[in-house]
């Protein structure tokens, strides 16, 4: 058979947007053949359509009936969006039909409802879609709310009055009664229904043919308050509550909402993205000051001279400190640290060369657990590693035991910190003077200039203790 222009519009359409093979179009170009027959037949207009490579409908044949043409035009080669066609992508995407599905056409210009079915090929493959098309009748349709008469289920009607104001509502809410079948539907819930492929009468629906239940085998009486399920309809992402109709113990039937949660879903999508994108650069500073402390230990160890030694040894711990504040964030959903958590991790690990030299130091952590940020954490880490490592080098020299007292105190607007060892005080001849020292210089200027707070330190016979503060609001 010799092909028309709409023929070879339709192969041309199709060669361009898919990869569909020639067996293919010619079933497509068979079925459009038909166009006009089902055009006349069902009183509406025809169309067909393919998906493109991209995963968008397009219309490659159309017969526009006289009595009809919703469009009033040729829309041959046109794209059509998801919201405004959802039955035909159900169809393209699923391979699933709709009867009598109302929407929106020509950008929600005009009411519709729609006959959609896939078009496969021999392989039983989805290659287009079939539509018939006619104007929806609103002058037929009720704007009384859909209620159905139960007659052993006088409760349900009590609800009448108090269910005229869900017709404005977002939600989508329906009543089933207790023999399982829908008494009242909103049109939010309508929409849901008509979205999900549901073509039957809503009037007519059992609980079972909810799109949330598709595939579960439940009784109505399974329903507990409050249970919730997620399905997806369309593009839109919906949870279903259930909730029970009781009265003096009896049951009576049960309500579910529809509640829109797509926006939620991408936003939590969107921060769980976040996280993990700030997780994952925590997690790589860590690993490059990782290799930042093997490279100056390598170097340590073809120095000679001790005091350089000394001063690499300070490095590393002061880099291992912040390396170890890096991977705490990296293992947490916040950018927040305990307090409690950092001081037990940074004591271990600098306590560890002591506990191998044969001295054992005990730590005791006491007071209010607080969170703290990333930022003020590593300032934070930065001192409590200055004060350990002292206490490593000087206060339990010659002991084969000693402890440290860790307290915090959460204020209302400071944190006090303070540090305290039993050691054997200052070293006055290793040490110098409380302003001396770049150590206790590092403290002092951290705690006042990063923390806002204040910095004691005192020191004699029974030890010495370290008291600091850090601004909290």
């Amino acid at each position: 058979m010799r092909e028309t222009t709409k023929d070879s519009l339709l192969r041309k359409l199709v060669c361009e947007n898919t990869d569909l093979t020639e067996d293919d179009i010619r079933i497509l170009l068979e079925t459009s053949h038909t166009l006009p027959f089902i055009s006349e037949l069902e009183g509406g207009d025809t169309y067909v359509n393919v998906l493109t490579r991209e995963g968008r409908s397009m219309v490659v044949a159309q017969n526009r009936h006289q009595g009809c043409d919703l469009y009033k035009r040729d829309i041959i080669g046109d794209l059509e969006k998801k919201e405004d066609e959802p039955a035909v992508y159900k169809a393209l995407e699923q391979g699933k039909s709709s009867r009598e599905f109302i929407g929106y056409i020509d950008s929600k210009r005009i009411m519709v409802r729609h006959t959609v079915s896939p078009i496969r090929n021999s392989g039983g493959q989805v290659i287009g879609s079939l539509t018939n098309e006619y104007a929806h009748d609103k002058e037929h349709e009720s704007d009384e709310l859909h209620f159905k008469s139960v007659a052993d289920n006088k409760m349900l009607y009590r609800l009448e009055s108090p269910l005229m104001i869900a017709d404005w509502i977002q939600d989508g809410m329906m009543l089933f009664d207790r023999e399982g079948i829908c008494s009242f539907y909103n049109p939010k819930a309508e929409q849901i229904l008509r979205m999900s492929g549901f073509y039957g009468g809503i009037d007519e629906m059992r609980y079972s043919q909810l799109p949330c239940l598709e595939g579960r085998n439940s009784k109505i009486t399974d329903f507990q308050d409050g249970m919730s399920l997620i399905t997806q309809v369309g593009d839109k992402l919906y949870e279903a509550s259930f909730d029970n109709i009781i009265r003096d113990g009896e049951f009576y039937g049960l309500v579910v909402i529809f509640r829109d949660r797509t926006e939620l879903s991408r936003m939590e999508e969107e921060l769980s993205f976040q996280k993990a994108a700030v997780n994952e650069i925590h997690h790589r500073i860590k690993n490059n000051l990782q290799t930042i402390i093997s490279l100056i230990g390598l170097e340590a160890m073809n120095l000679k001279s001790q005091e350089t030694k000394s001063f690499s040894k300070d490095i590393i711990a002061r880099v291992q400190s912040i390396s170890l504040m890096h991977s705490l964030l990296a293992h947490n959903d916040t950018d927040q640290v305990s307090l409690k958590t950092m001081f037990t991790v940074i004591t271990d690990a600098l306590l560890d060369n002591l506990i191998r030299s044969g001295c054992s130091v005990v730590t005791h952590i006491e007071g209010e657990d607080v969170q703290i940020s990333g930022d003020a954490s590593t300032i934070v880490a930065l001192v409590i590693n200055e004060i350990i490592q002292n206490s490593e080098k000087y206060a339990f020299t010659g002991r084969s035991e000693g402890r440290i007292d860790i307290t915090i105190e959460p204020g209302e607007h400071y944190i006090w910190i303070t540090v305290a060892d039993d050691g054997r005080g200052f070293d006055t001849d290793a040490v110098g003077t409380e302003d001396s020292g770049l150590g206790l210089k590092l403290m002092k200027n951290m705690v006042r200039s990063s923390l806002k707070g204040e910095f004691h330190i005192s020191s004699g016979a029974a030890g010495t203790k370290v008291r600091f503060s850090m601004k909290t609001s």
